[in-house]
């Protein structure tokens, strides 16, 4: 039976609980009390960061569930099963470097190392995302990943930030990964062409498959 839904506070809504509430204060205080600007590197760093903190916890989470569950024991388990369990593995160990370099990063102010692109939507949208995925096609339809185990993924940010009269999308990657900068500047350069609809209408596709979170706001 499916859950009903239910309204909470904003603050609850859009909270990741991995951090102690103290860590959560003090490291998110930019972007938790400050609207957002995009020109400052630090803000969109701490987006990110807090995204992947998310990310990175549940994908951990839902390896250990499976490596637990008995039919992964199975010398033939089902193929569909084995191989999404494989992909786990091989996107659990591509990020293993990833949280120590964003912690090193966060801790030296090297806020430089993520790659973003960002604009505003026409209309404010009723809602706050975040998500870090792994796509296998950009909006051009060039391939991102292949998804083959032990082939390093290459990674996406997309963060959804609602204020009262504007709602920013922030889409963003790792500076070393150049795929993954080729699927942001894709979404930039269809942007800057005027092909907002065809945008929008891709990054709702990805939203749809990639979202963690998604709180909807209800303004009375």
């Amino acid at each position: 039976m499916l859950g009903e839904f239910k309204l909470v506070g904003t603050n609850i809504a859009s909270t990741f609980t991995g951090f102690c509430d103290n860590d959560d204060r003090i490291i998110f205080s930019l972007i938790d009390n400050y609207d957002f600007d995009y020109n400052s590197p630090e803000q969109c760093f701490l987006y990110c960061y807090r995204t992947f903190a998310r990310g990175y916890h549940k994908k951990r989470e839902d390896l250990k569930s499976c490596e637990s569950d008995s039919k992964f024991a199975n010398d033939n388990p089902d193929y569909v099963t084995r191989r999404g369990y494989e992909c786990n593995i091989g996107l659990t160990l591509d990020m293993g470097n990833f949280p120590v370099l964003m912690n090193e990063w966060l801790d030296n102010k090297e806020f430089n190392k993520l790659h973003h692109f960002c604009f505003r939507t026409k209309n404010p949208l009723p809602m706050a995302s975040s998500s870090f995925a792994q796509p296998s096609f950009d909006i051009m339809q060039h391939r991102i990943n292949d998804y083959i185990i032990h082939v390093p993924l290459n990674h996406i940010f997309l963060n959804i930030i609602p204020e009262e009269e504007v709602t920013h999308i922030l889409i963003s990657c790792f500076e070393s990964q150049e795929k993954s900068i080729q699927f942001v500047d894709s979404i930039r350069d269809m942007y800057n062409q005027g092909y907002e609809d065809k945008v929008g209408t891709f990054l709702t596709t990805f939203l749809i498959s990639f979202s963690q979170r998604t709180p909807f706001l209800i303004h009375h």
